[in-house]
């Protein structure tokens, strides 16, 4: 990508880490709670830097713009409990640029979703960081993910 947009994204992935350093609260939880934690806490400290600080809704809505172009489309066949995870990943980045998600769910997929529904969005405007890693433990046992998986691996997540 040209030099500007990197430095414009390096710039967006600084107000992402600022707001993580401004608002979650450290905790030390299985790795797989974690990830998820870390996955709902995105959004909701880019939420708060967005809602303190007018002036950087631009970059955060850019690099929402860039994850989201970059992603591949939800596979409607697959019945495995990390895409439900993929599908909400993708649902924020869709809501920040106003597009729809990328592919479906498979019906059990979609009854998994709704069940946890409540907790992601709930996460996402929590006040606390500890609200989002209660949901995340609630998320885990919900969808039956494994405590020995790590769902950086799992989705292939780089960031």
């Amino acid at each position: 990508m040209p030099a500007k947009e990197q430095y414009l994204l390096t710039k967006a992935l600084l107000v992402h880490e600022a707001g993580h350093r401004r608002h979650t609260i450290p905790t030390r939880l299985p790795e797989i709670v974690l990830d998820i934690a870390n996955i709902l806490e995105d959004e909701r400290v880019e939420a708060r830097m967005c809602d303190e600080f007018i002036g950087l809704r631009w970059l955060v809505y850019r690099l929402a713009k860039r994850f989201y172009d970059e992603s591949g489309p939800i596979d409607e066949t697959s019945t495995l409990p990390n895409t439900v995870v993929e599908y909400f990943l993708q649902l924020r980045w869709a809501t920040r640029v106003g597009r729809p998600v990328k592919g479906a769910l498979s019906p059990e997929n979609k009854e998994r979703f709704e069940a946890i529904k409540p907790l992601v969005f709930e996460s996402w405007r929590a006040e606390e960081s500890t609200t989002v890693d209660t949901n995340a433990e609630k998320i885990v046992k919900i969808l039956g993910l494994n405590h020995c998986q790590s769902l950086r691996k799992l989705l292939k997540l780089t960031y």
